[in-house]
């Protein structure tokens, strides 16, 4: 399951490397606060919470557009601890550099507006955990 905090440290970018890296390491693509920017997933994150997050947990996997009905299990059942959780695995795969005292202040201080940001972070960086009730736009990009 997803149950994992403790971050494995980071790994040290050569400047070699540096340069293919550019798209993991940008900031979020989007605020905590601007859960409205996409309807759908706010929709969606409002009348199907558990499963968007269980979704958000299979898309982190490399499984886009699939339900995890343990994960969504698991969210009915701590429901502030697995957003914290899921803020965590997307700042540590995408290196946004975010700290974890943040996500852990996000995740369960904000949880609905932090498990939206991170569905737009997920379909920004590629990895689409879909929706259950709305189709998510499709706001897939490359960056440059």
């Amino acid at each position: 399951f997803f149950l994992m905090i403790r971050r494995p440290p980071r790994s040290t970018l050569s400047s070699s490397s540096a340069a293919s890296d550019v798209y993991k390491r940008q900031p979020y693509y989007s605020s905590t606060l601007g859960c409205f920017s996409d309807s759908s997933v706010c929709l969606d994150t409002f009348f199907c919470y558990c499963c968007q997050v269980g979704r958000q947990c299979a898309a982190l996997r490399g499984e886009s557009d699939t339900h995890d009905c343990g994960n969504c299990m698991l969210t009915v059942f701590c429901a502030e601890f697995m957003p914290m959780c899921l803020r965590c695995k997307v700042s540590d795969k995408f290196e946004l550099g975010e700290s974890a005292v943040t996500s852990c202040i996000c995740g369960v201080f904000c949880s609905a507006c932090s498990v939206c940001m991170t569905a737009r972070e997920l379909n920004f960086r590629g990895s689409n955990p879909g929706g259950c009730c709305c189709k998510p736009a499709d706001s897939t990009h490359q960056l440059s």
